[in-house]
């Protein structure tokens, strides 16, 4: 039996699951943007300071902001683990050892992105006043820092993620059209 992780039964059943995470990703995601009946919520992720995000905020229902972030909860329980599966079942397509490796690290920078998501959202409920009076010492323009920080990290880990996902699926379908040519007998 080789050593392999991908060779393990349940590293297998993961990575061929990814798409039903990212068709219930897409789902939850379509829901959030729904309930945010149009609201920027990229933009309040990167206002960075009070003053900002409350141009941002404007005259918008704080309900329907408030909605639409308890919604993303679900939204990055799912492409969590879609990315995770995804980037597992791509690194199929890398033959070189260190590029397999950093896949690991890519899918599991999938599940930082994730809590970085979740922290973001926090510190965006924070700022809203959804946890009433809760004083941690923290002002209302620290709390959009941490959500801007937050969003940028969680954006750039899921960048690496898809253009890892991206490239193996390119080398994986040239690996399947090259030992299509080899079985039909033409030259690779």
């Amino acid at each position: 039996m080789s050593s392999r992780p991908e060779d393990e039964p349940i590293c297998d059943r993961l990575s061929r699951s990814w798409w039903a995470f990212a068709l219930l990703a897409l789902a939850a995601g379509a829901v959030t943007t729904l309930v945010a009946e149009g609201f920027p919520i990229v933009e309040l992720e990167f206002a960075g300071s009070a003053e900002r995000a409350a141009a941002v905020v404007g005259d918008s229902s704080i309900d329907v902001i408030q909605s639409a972030i308890f919604w993303d909860f679900l939204f990055l329980a799912l492409y969590t683990p879609a990315l995770f599966c995804a980037v597992v079942w791509a690194r199929r397509g890398f033959t070189a050892k260190g590029a397999r490796r950093i896949g690991i690290g890519v899918a599991f920078g999938a599940f930082f992105a994730g809590l970085f998501d979740a922290i973001e959202n926090l510190a965006m409920l924070a700022y809203l006043g959804t946890f009433g009076d809760l004083d941690v010492g923290v002002s209302a323009d620290q709390w959009m820092q941490i959500a801007r920080f937050m969003a940028g990290a969680k954006f750039l880990l899921v960048a690496l993620a898809l253009i890892y996902f991206l490239g193996g699926v390119v080398l994986l379908a040239a690996h399947k059209f090259r030992s299509g040519r080899r079985e039909a007998g033409q030259s690779p």
